[in-house]
């Protein structure tokens, strides 16, 4: 399986790093340890076009800005169009990438971030996914922003692009509510999944340690420079702090750059934009952390300040209520309400002064932990890629063709690295027309063979079918495999008919209607050339001969005599199920 993701931020060495990168970032890596194939087109890095593998996955960074909208910029009535032509002209430069990366390998999806590519979107080339990480406009519209006719004209065209996508996923219902009341209808197709934390940068120390009184209560706040992250808001409640309290607070700014005068506030420490070790680091040492922005979608540092088990206050908008949940992990305000604001930064503030704020602490931990789980989340995105029609199981190194391979070893054929016995496949119900277990099911005892058929028949689509290959216990290649545990004649597959006359019997679910019983013959399996013509004359007189045994009604167990009787090199038997409703 090859997934690409088109990420304009993702994190490298030079050029614009956001959110949204690091979180293809976090999932990327993750999809590769479970033997996903996976691309990323980001940005250029500076001004230069190039190519790396970072862990694994293959970076294309080519994303640049056209000369022609700076053109149409300039020219009075069509300025208008200028951010259009800008987004056309990234489209067109990832859309090539994307024909070029196809060439190499295969592409199974593209996920996009929400601009996406106007272009892939017309042709339909590639299935793609669209990523709802909050678009200029929703930002804007949401914020009390000025929103101008070429902002209207280009969330159009994204618009045509989101519908058009195989999936909508969102970090929160939040933002997909408001997309959908932009686009005036509902998505049929939407998944909310979080975002991802490497749970190593969350904050591991022990209990006791987070419990000891400090002189001052440190307060955080950390965003990107955006009037929309409510930084001056923030200021103007800090102003209206009672003064018997100055004294005992110390407030930290990471990113943000006041554009009010802020010198007579002597506890307000400001720094720029620093690394994220640094930011972590920042995380463990605060007591509360602060979250006033206007409109947000579901922030990072939501996410992080509750990993580390601190006190939230925040602006109860976007995706940031369904993070905390509820007053036991965090105190949500009214947006842009000062006094409700300030009402709940005081609790914050008293609760650890009380050293009371532990438990609260604890339980943001405890929530947010649960909800980020990587390796859970990682899964649902596998189940959402392998919506396609073909499934190998047990693939190994020769993968049905156009199938998604799974396999428990990482090699060149297998998409999703998964143990047959590891139950519920990272698929979701439904997903596929045509599952095949060719040569896998002789190498499991019958209690697990009916395990691996209850899978797939959750996982079937309705009338799908599951094509099973396996030797003829009177095959010499049966017992050449000494892992091999069960055996089988043609008449076996019989047993899983629902129209089975032993389908009382309580070790096999008769669930099934067996639809073809076919063979594949090898006679000698003769390896000199002049021998193999004559073998292969042979191998195909055979296996037309026991193909017509097989249609014998009235003489069932003709075709099972007559390989006992030539003993053969090779006998494949091939039953076809379908799923019964």
């Amino acid at each position: 399986m090859h997934v690409v993701f088109v990420e304009t931020g993702y994190p490298r060495a030079s050029g614009q790093v956001g959110g949204a990168g690091t979180y293809v970032q976090l999932f990327g890596k993750q999809l590769i340890r479970r033997g996903v194939k996976v691309s990323v087109i980001c940005g250029q890095m500076g001004n230069k076009n190039a190519e790396y593998n970072d862990d694994g996955i293959r970076i294309f960074a080519c994303i640049h800005n056209g000369p022609i909208h700076y053109y149409i910029s300039k020219i009075p009535f069509l300025s208008v169009f200028a951010p259009l032509i800008k987004q056309l002209e990234a489209g067109w430069i990832i859309y090539k990438k994307l024909i070029e990366i196809n060439r190499k390998r295969k592409i199974n999806v593209v996920e996009y971030s929400e601009g996406g590519d106007f272009w892939n979107a017309i042709f339909k080339k590639f299935d793609y996914f669209v990523h709802l990480h909050g678009s200029a406009y929703t930002f804007k519209k949401n914020s009390g922003q000025t929103v101008n006719l070429s902002d209207w004209i280009a969330r159009k065209v994204e618009h045509y692009f989101i519908k058009r996508a195989k999936y909508v996923i969102s970090p929160c219902n939040a933002m997909i509510k408001l997309v959908e009341d932009e686009m005036g209808e509902t998505f049929d197709n939407s998944e909310v999944i979080p975002y991802p934390i490497d749970e190593k940068q969350i904050n591991h120390e022990p209990e006791e340690q987070k419990i000891v009184r400090k002189e001052k209560v440190i307060i955080f706040f950390a965003s990107r420079n955006d009037p929309v992250k409510g930084g001056e808001f923030l200021i103007d409640a800090l102003k209206q702090i009672p003064a018997s309290l100055k004294d005992f607070i110390e407030v930290k700014f990471y990113g943000y750059e006041p554009v009010q005068d802020v010198s007579n506030l002597n506890f307000l420490e400001q720094h720029k934009f620093v690394p994220k070790e640094v930011l972590l680091e920042a995380y463990k040492s605060a007591d509360i952390c602060v979250i006033p922005s206007y409109f947000d979608n579901s922030p990072n540092t939501v996410y992080e300040a509750m990993g580390a088990g601190k006190i939230i206050v925040a602006s109860a908008v976007g995706g940031i209520p369904e993070l905390i949940g509820n007053n036991e992990c965090g105190f949500l305000f009214k947006p842009r309400d000062i006094d409700d604001f300030k009402d709940k930064f005081l609790k914050a503030i008293y609760l650890v002064l009380e050293q009371e704020h532990f438990a609260m602490g604890q339980a943001a931990r405890k929530r947010i932990l649960a909800l980020i789980n990587l390796d859970f989340n990682t899964e649902r995105r596998i189940r959402l890629i392998g919506e396609f029609d073909i499934l190998d199981l047990g693939c190994g190194t020769n993968k049905v063709e156009d199938a998604i391979g799974m396999d428990n070893a990482v090699l060149d054929e297998v998409d999703v690295v998964h143990d047959l016995l590891d139950f519920p496949y990272p698929f979701r119900d439904g997903s596929f027309d045509h599952i095949y277990l060719r040569h896998v099911v002789e190498h499991f005892s019958l209690d697990n063979i009916q395990r691996i058929f209850s899978e797939c028949r959750r996982i079937l689509k309705s009338k799908g079918k599951i094509h099973v290959h396996v030797p003829h216990a009177f095959s010499i290649a049966a017992f050449t495999d000494i892992t091999h545990k069960s055996f089988f004649v043609f008449r076996s597959g019989d047993f899983w008919d629902v129209n089975n006359t032993k389908n009382y019997y309580k070790e096999i679910e008769s669930m099934w209607y067996l639809i073809s019983t076919n063979s594949y013959i090898v006679w000698h399996d003769w390896k000199k050339y002049r021998l193999k013509k004559l073998d292969n004359i042979m191998s195909t007189y055979l296996t037309r001969k026991v193909n017509a045994a097989l249609q014998n009604k009235n003489n069932p167990s003709h075709a099972d005599r007559l390989i006992k009787k030539f003993a053969l090199q090779f006998v494949e038997i091939q039953w076809v199920f379908q799923k019964t409703d």
